[in-house]
């Protein structure tokens, strides 16, 4: 159980709430990592918006992911919510104009396809992205790392190093 009995009282829902009224019409991928957050998330974006969530992790069948998958990009429903292990890899969500890290992994792969679900070939506008961080707890040192990584990763290939994070 969090330490938040209730989801009003949860700052990172908060957060949450925040970018959907900021950005009402917007197509939105919310990434967590952990399951209890995925269903708080989606929980909280279908009672405060009254419209149905595209829900995307381990235990949710296969041919529900696809239904999720197809709404999504069909923009039947606004908001996606994944985890990057099970979302990350292999699947188009280019109808994203926003992608939302409740949490991140150590995983600079997942990191990264993650984000690159939201691109596609037909996208003509970029996609904004937000990581939400809590200063002085472990999400500083997640992102610090996924920085150092691509750091070192650029240094590898021969990229520039591009602003993110």
């Amino acid at each position: 159980m969090d330490i938040f009995e209730k989801p009003e009282d949860n700052p990172r829902l908060q957060a949450v709430l925040q970018i959907i009224d900021a950005y009402p019409d917007a197509s939105i991928i919310f990434w967590a990592r952990f399951k209890h957050d995925l269903c708080q998330i989606a929980d909280l974006l279908e009672k405060t918006t009254g419209k149905p969530v595209a829900r995307y992790w381990s235990d949710i069948s296969n041919d529900a992911r696809d239904e999720a998958k197809a709404a999504f990009q069909s923009k039947r429903v606004l908001h996606f919510v994944g985890q990057q292990a099970a979302g990350g890899v292999g699947i188009t969500l280019s109808a994203a104009e926003i992608v939302c890290y409740h949490s991140n992994t150590f995983s600079l792969y997942e990191r990264m396809q993650s984000e690159d679900r939201a691109e596609g070939m037909q996208k003509e506008t970029g996609t904004l992205i937000i990581d939400l961080m809590t200063i002085g707890t472990v999400d500083e040192k997640i992102i610090n790392a996924l920085r150092n990584k691509k750091d070192v990763a650029s240094l590898i290939t021969g990229d520039a190093l591009e602003d993110w994070l």
